[in-house]
């Protein structure tokens, strides 16, 4: 309560090649995504987590800024 989203950090899995549609690669890449918050414990709130790839480096907003729609 009372904090904003003020970063990201996306679960991304590499390329896995090209080929015909339907042979089974899936390349949707992002497999979750996690809000950090601007509390002081700086907690996140997380999708839904795909089963593959690895979480990437955290962006956050500048100082002061918050993530808005």
């Amino acid at each position: 309560s009372g904090s904003y989203a003020k970063g990201i950090r996306l679960k991304v899995e590499n390329n896995q090649g090209s080929g015909n549609i339907g042979n089974g690669n899936d390349d949707t890449g992002t497999n979750a995504v996690k809000l950090i918050c601007s509390d002081q414990a700086q907690t996140t709130i997380k999708s839904k987590e795909g089963q593959w790839g690895t979480w990437r480096n955290p962006v956050s907003c500048p100082a002061g800024q918050y993530i808005c729609s």
